[in-house]
């Protein structure tokens, strides 16, 4: 999927009031990529990722990158549909 596509997704989930825990997680795995390998590229524990997720903590900026470049959009940059 490219960047568009993602971005596109992730707005359309948020309007459906899908939480981003569950959001999320699918386009990482609609990327072929394990959720796991992810939180490893950002040297965080799962547990920290599903906080974030979650809203309870913000991202370490390792974190954030890492699920920008899985993902291809930053997350939490209310331009490429992050931000909630």
């Amino acid at each position: 999927m490219n960047t568009s596509t993602i971005g596109y997704l992730l707005k359309l989930l948020d309007r459906e009031g899908v939480p981003r825990s569950l959001s999320i997680p699918f386009l990482i795995r609609a990327q072929g990529l394990k959720i796991q390998d992810v939180v490893d590229q950002a040297g965080c524990h799962r547990s920290l990722f599903g906080m974030v997720l979650r809203g309870e903590r913000r991202p370490p900026p390792a974190l954030r990158d890492a699920l920008k470049e899985s993902l291809g959009i930053d997350l939490w940059d209310e331009t490429e549909g992050g931000d909630r």
